[in-house]
């Protein structure tokens, strides 16, 4: 499932360029900031687990058996604890990650630094 998410990541950055095209231009009126090899790595690391942690409770959100209001709520505390599990064990803070999230999407260099570590991680021994 990571391999999938791994690929689909760049396709999702991609994606969001075409939503944030006013902010691209306003990315050329000011610095956008550079992420280094490592956040990038520890981007893509998290992003694929939360993508992940997203298919596991999309899976439950659709049962027809959890559609109760108690329970959706319930699901989404429970995800957003997982994910906020996930950003500790990374490292990152929710700030760094939106950062990076927003510069991958306004900053072609940027996305493609990050497909470069995506492509590293998928062909790193396991």
């Amino acid at each position: 499932m990571r391999h999938r998410y791994l690929q689909g990541l760049v396709l999702i950055a991609m994606a969001v360029v075409g939503m944030a095209l006013p902010g691209v231009a306003q990315a050329q009126e000011m610095a956008v900031p550079q992420i280094s090899e490592e956040k990038l790595g520890l981007y893509a690391t998290a992003s694929a687990r939360i993508a992940d942690i997203r298919d596991e409770f999309h899976a439950e959100f659709a049962r027809t058996a959890n559609k109760t209001d108690e329970f959706q709520s319930e699901l989404r505390k429970k995800q957003r604890e997982e994910i906020a599990k996930v950003m500790e064990e990374s490292g990152l803070t929710q700030a760094e990650f939106d950062q990076i999230t927003w510069v991958i999407s306004v900053d072609p260099k940027q996305r493609d630094a990050l497909a470069e570590v995506v492509e590293k991680q998928k062909s790193a021994p396991r």
